[in-house]
């Protein structure tokens, strides 16, 4: 009896470290599906994340080609602005240049022969009744009479000046 109860003890002993074995392997294999969706949902979160930073760089890209075209814009508007002042600073040369001189009205008579001469002609055509032909007419703008008068104008407006 005593071999039989060392027997049974041996073979009790041996399915309790099998149970205690499969118990092991058991929590293990838990504990792997754990740690299983935990690296699930770490996953899960780092595409969210990697999606919402390509979102980000690409709203950044909108941004960024945004702010190039008002680059542009604001380049030309500055170059446009240059120019303008360029012209102001030579507008403004000329001026001081001018005030710089002796006023010519004061200083004596002005001949605008310039302006007035060469006359200016005026061709017409006209068809003569009789004939039927084509004659040319000349009409001078500004007659000899009218640039005498103009002259003597401008005398007698100088002498009132002095």
């Amino acid at each position: 009896t005593q071999l039989s109860s060392s027997a049974t003890s041996a073979a009790g002993e041996e399915r309790g470290e099998g149970e205690v074995h499969g118990l092991d392997h058991e929590s293990e294999l838990e504990q792997l599906r754990r740690e299983r969706r935990e690296a699930d949902v770490t996953v899960a979160r780092l595409q969210q994340q990697c999606e919402a930073a390509t979102a980000a760089e690409q709203v950044l890209e909108e941004e960024r080609e945004r702010g190039m075209a008002e680059l542009a814009g604001l380049r030309e508007q500055l170059v446009a602005v240059q120019q303008e002042l360029v012209v102001a600073m030579e507008d403004k040369r000329v001026v001081e240049a001018a005030q710089k001189q002796p006023d010519s009205a004061e200083g004596g008579a002005v001949s605008y022969t310039h302006l007035t001469l060469p006359t200016k002609r005026i061709v017409e055509k006209e068809v003569d009744a009789g004939t039927g032909k084509k004659k040319k007419k000349e009409i001078k703008g500004r007659k000899r009479k009218r640039m005498k008068e103009d002259e003597r104008e401008r005398k007698t407006k100088k002498h009132k000046k002095k």
